[in-house]
């Protein structure tokens, strides 16, 4: 199911509906599921995240590229925006408790959205989980159940049989309209659509509601056409590639999967993730586990520690840029979806400096400012 809206009280506000409220997402409450009461909002300030142009790859490539960075959120990823919708809605129908299968940032924001709503929250993560989630999770009051990766499903169901229970998961219709957001607050920063828009693919949800944002815009008039939409995914996880290719317009079930970038360690995706994809002329970009790890690494020296899963986007742009594939016209915008601390247990693989321990006495230090290059910063070095 899909929510529809109705756009005169948006379109009657003209170009100023695109400056919504700074720090929320629900200053474009009238294209959002909106409760009986504005009062009922659940909301912890997510949205209105930073649109930041990596000038490293200004000075190597010549070309505009933006990390839109959703670590800012309350939660440190996306997802904050999915569960403010979530949470607003099931608790404005009645339901006593949010209940999904997460494998990370949607548990935790699950979790934070449920506490801030007064309802409770169960969610099912596999058992190779990084556990700082699962902690994370229950410093938020939610309960987290390690199990299977197939089981989760079926646990889930059994939960949901019972009374008071509102799903978070695809069935629920509310939750990605909070993605639409995303997609408001990059034309809104831009002035206008990007020509590229790079968006990590696990299950689709998040491709799909960014999507439905720009078909929004269109609609308004605000923009005429949506930007070229890049489904960027894992070499292990490839999903679409074949699919695209074939013509299919269904996504087949991939038997065996796996990346460190486990927030989109999907078997399949939404189907609308193809028919978007050909909609604006999009591809797959497909990166490998090691590629993606070092462009984690130089996405530190723009200022970004993101998680694997959200760098999905920025190996993928920086991969095109190395074949000549994007225009110096073009300006692409990359989702980086949450951030690196919450895996803290990958730091040591991304870090490209190791810390120095130094006794109380610093007898060393000129030896380490000397072999480090850090014993002259004057301006003619």
């Amino acid at each position: 199911m899909e929510v529809s809206y109705d756009f005169e009280t948006a379109r009657s506000r003209g170009k100023s509906w695109i400056r919504g409220v700074p720090h929320s997402i629900w200053g474009y409450g009238e294209l959002l599921p909106s409760p009986q009461s504005p009062n009922d909002i659940v909301s912890l300030g997510e949205g209105d995240t930073p649109l930041i142009p990596s000038r490293r790859i200004e000075r190597r490539h010549s070309r505009r590229v933006l990390w839109k960075n959703e670590s800012a959120n309350p939660t440190w990823s996306h997802k904050d925006r999915y569960q403010s919708v979530a949470a607003t809605m099931a608790r404005d129908l009645g339901f006593r408790g949010l209940a999904g299968t997460s494998t990370g940032n949607h548990g935790v924001a699950a979790a934070a959205y449920a506490s801030a709503a007064g309802l409770e929250s169960l969610i099912f993560y596999p058992a190779e989980m990084s556990t700082n989630f699962l902690h994370l999770a229950g410093v938020y009051g939610g309960h987290a159940v390690m199990t299977g990766w197939d089981a989760r499903g079926r646990l889930l169901d059994a939960v949901l049989s019972r009374p008071g229970w509102c799903p978070v998961d695809g069935r629920n219709p509310f939750g990605i309209e909070g993605y639409k957001t995303i997609a408001y607050e990059v034309v809104r920063d831009l002035g206008g659509a990007p020509d590229l828009i790079f968006v990590p693919v696990g299950s689709g949800k998040l491709f799909t509601g960014v999507w439905r944002g720009f078909e929004d815009l269109i609609e308004l008039g605000l923009i005429a056409e949506p930007p070229r939409f890049i489904a960027c995914q894992a070499s292990g996880v490839d999903v679409l590639t074949e699919p695209l290719n074939s013509g299919r317009t269904t996504v087949p079930e991939r038997l065996e999967v796996h990346t460190v970038a486990l927030s989109t360690r999907e078997p399949s995706a939404d189907a609308r993730v193809l028919q978007i994809l050909r909609r604006t002329g999009g591809e797959v970009v497909t990166v490998p586990d090691g590629d993606l790890m070092a462009a984690a690494s130089r996405l530190g020296r723009d200022g970004l520690a993101m998680e694997p899963a959200s760098v999905l986007a920025a190996a993928a742009a920086e991969a095109k840029l190395e074949k000549g594939e994007i225009e110096t016209t073009d300006i692409s915008v990359c989702l980086l979806t949450s951030s690196l601390v919450k895996t803290a247990e990958l730091l040591s693989e991304v870090s490209t400096i190791r810390p120095y321990r130094m006794s109380i006495g610093g007898e060393e230090l000129s030896r380490y400012l000397q072999e480090t290059g850090l014993d002259d910063l004057s301006r003619d070095r």
